[in-house]
């Protein structure tokens, strides 16, 4: 946390609490002392839920009423993650995401918002012009999913100059640790290196900025406390470094110790000339103005994967 904290009396609502960061966020608000409504989507595991959570699709604004009511600060997570999903249901994520955040938007400005997080994506950058890519770089989505979640940035900015709210917009770049989504590329080359005679992947070139769950969740913690400089915070959420495909693999396999062939099958699932060949965060501002800096490497936060997934075998 930062040495500059805000007074934290009313409860934090957190929209996509069933999804992979979400529910590692509540967690860990919950275990600081915050008090936490938890919005889970329709879709997502119910188990464990605590009085004041709510099942609630994120535009259906009576249910919303109800789920936020009296919560002057609001962390948006919801909304389906997939990029590759995205470019065959992209009405879909365009609904989900811009006019879901909008509707989200209405909604918690009724009661008086203070602050509204939202949890962005690095894929509203496209394909940089340089990397590392900072925050002034100019939104250039190629997919579906980026282009949503570039126009909920633009709705959030435009509520917050209207109402006089303040708000924060993190880019988080690829973010992992257990719990992580099972068709996620890091699942699949762990599961491969741990069973498999040779690794098999579509593409081994892209590049990649890879943070670590709970350091992720960090920063979203530290923008629901901290005092801010300006109305609009936004903040890049990576290591600011570049990891391919192939040098992911590779690492895996040292971790677990296994020596075997990393193969390319150049099955492509999404448009090719849409892919996104390189992808590296420049986090500077992060820290700066969230006193954030993440804390995991790579070769730990796959550690934890591993264990995570061996202990789960186990049980």
């Amino acid at each position: 946390m930062g040495d500059s904290q805000r007074n934290q009396s009313s409860p934090i609502a957190v929209t996509g609490a069933g999804g992979f960061i979400g529910s590692n966020l509540v967690a860990s608000l919950r275990s600081t002392g915050h008090t936490v409504r938890a919005v889970l989507g329709p879709t997502d595991p119910i188990s464990g839920l605590m009085p004041g959570d709510t099942v609630c699709d994120v535009l259906d604004r009576n249910r919303l009423r109800d789920a936020i009511d009296g919560c002057r600060t609001v962390v948006h997570l919801a909304g389906p993650p997939s990029v590759a999903g995205s470019f065959k249901q992209p009405a879909m994520y365009c609904q989900v995401h811009a006019a879901g955040t909008a509707t989200l938007l209405e909604v918690a400005n009724d009661f008086g918002l203070d602050r509204f997080i939202y949890v962005s994506s690095a894929e509203v950058y496209g394909q940089p012009d340089q990397n590392p890519v900072a925050e002034c770089s100019a939104l250039n989505p190629v997919s579906p999913y980026g282009a949503a979640k570039a126009a909920a940035e633009w709705t959030v900015r435009a509520s917050a100059i209207t109402n006089g709210h303040e708000a924060v917009i993190l880019r988080p770049f690829t973010v992992f640790g257990p719990g992580s989504a099972k068709h996620s590329l890091m699942n699949l080359i762990i599961k491969q290196a741990m069973a498999d005679s040779a690794i098999r992947l579509m593409n081994l070139a892209p590049v990649r900025d890879y943070v670590f769950v709970d350091d992720a969740v960090a920063a979203i913690s530290n923008a629901c406390d901290m005092s801010l400089k300006e109305s609009v915070t936004i903040a890049n959420l990576g290591r600011g470094v570049g990891v391919s495909v192939k040098q992911l693999a590779e690492c895996i396999l040292r971790v677990v110790g296994r020596d075997i062939e990393v193969l390319e099958t150049g099955q492509p699932d999404r448009p090719q000339a849409l892919d996104v060949h390189e992808l590296i965060a420049d986090p500077s501002a992060a820290g700066r103005n969230l006193n954030w800096f993440p804390q995991t490497t790579l070769d730990d936060g796959i550690r934890r994967m591993i264990s995570d997934l061996q202990k789960a075998v186990a049980a």
